[in-house]
């Protein structure tokens, strides 16, 4: 039904065929909220965890690409 549906956009970099992962992919503020999104999105609970390290004002938090 018209007007009852979300909208997400990412923000972290496209890769394109051939290109490796950019580095916003490792970001855990990004996969964070990727996950988050799509909860969101599913019209699921959003009960993923925000982790410990999840970036702030002043830091950053590379960790490893997701799967």
């Amino acid at each position: 039904e018209y007007g009852r549906g979300g909208v997400y956009t990412p923000t972290s970099g496209q890769v394109w065929k051939g290109d490796s992962q950019p580095v916003t992919v490792g970001d855990i503020g990004v996969q964070t909220l990727l996950v988050r999104g799509v909860q969101w999105l599913a019209r699921r609970p959003v009960n993923a965890e925000v982790p410990a390290n999840f970036p702030t004002a002043k830091t950053t938090s590379i960790g490893p690409p997701l799967d």
